[in-house]
């Protein structure tokens, strides 16, 4: 992921470091898991890899392109996922209503970023003078055109999606084979659900996760996967929730070395 960000980085010359982006972006996972809501860990990388840059606002707003980046991969993945289970699975009514929002999420983006880049969508639309006559128009005149910069560069935007999709599918995939084994009453939790159906519910609770204001996603997240699981799969909470609990620990374990890292931090976040 930290080189996913230094491809987003390098549009322009920029002073972070490879080592530099891997620390932060730790520092930034234990922060999500910490604070609410698991983007937060964003908040505190921006501000940490903007505190001494010459170019503040390019480096800030490459964290939120680089977070969106990896929410198109996800988005790309369950796609192909739910895709495949529904033209091969017998739950095909409850997956056909996921395919159809998830494909409609795509489609917003897609014709979004377009309307967005073009400047003859921009022309019609008064984009620029809409934000010039908004509160604190000169800091949003800023962001604007550090977004616009990766209008040029859709090649490295194509590459971090794709880089997305395979730290995603490694990721998510190893999470399944961790949990695999996990047995509750002579049952184990690999008996219950496929690697396929796993990707398609877990992808659906990062992606919802991001919006509930819960630290890590605890509870809220784990609720919901178990619902996903069992209105889609017939997957019952008895084995699901032990799982979905068990990866919780895993992400909090490692994101814990965010913190010894932050220890060693020069620049602390002021609260």
């Amino acid at each position: 992921m930290a080189f996913r960000w230094q491809i987003l980085l390098s549009v322009k010359p920029h002073d972070i470091s490879f080592a530099r982006s891997v620390k932060l972006m730790w520092i930034g996972d234990f922060y999500s898991q910490v604070i609410p809501g698991t983007i937060s860990g964003d908040f505190v990388k921006a501000y940490l890899a903007a505190k001494n840059s010459n170019d503040r606002a390019r480096v800030a707003l490459s964290v939120l392109v680089d977070r969106i980046a990896g929410l198109v991969g996800l988005l790309t993945l369950a796609f192909v996922t739910v895709c495949y289970l529904y033209y091969s699975a017998e739950h095909r009514d409850e997956l056909f209503h996921m395919l159809v929002i998830l494909l409609g999420c795509m489609v917003a983006f897609i014709l979004g970023s377009l309307v967005y880049f073009s400047s003859k969508a921009r022309r019609i639309l008064r984009i620029d003078k809409i934000i010039a006559k908004l509160p604190f128009s000169s800091f949003l005149k800023s962001v604007d055109a550090a977004i616009l910069i990766y209008k040029d560069h859709k090649a490295r935007i194509f590459v971090s999606v794709g880089l997305s999709i395979l730290i995603q599918l490694f990721g998510l995939g190893a999470f399944y084979f961790a949990a695999a084994d996990i047995e509750v009453n002579g049952v184990t939790f690999a008996e219950q659900i496929s690697l396929y159906e796993f990707l398609a519910v877990l992808i659906v609770m990062i992606i919802v996760s991001v919006g509930i204001p819960v630290p890590g996603g605890w509870g809220a997240g784990d609720a919901l996967f178990a619902g996903v699981a069992l209105s889609l799969f017939n997957v019952e909470a008895w084995i699901s929730t032990p799982a979905s609990l068990f990866i919780r620990a895993i992400i909090l374990s490692t994101a814990l070395f965010g913190a010894i890292l932050y220890l060693f931090e020069k620049d602390k976040v002021k609260i």
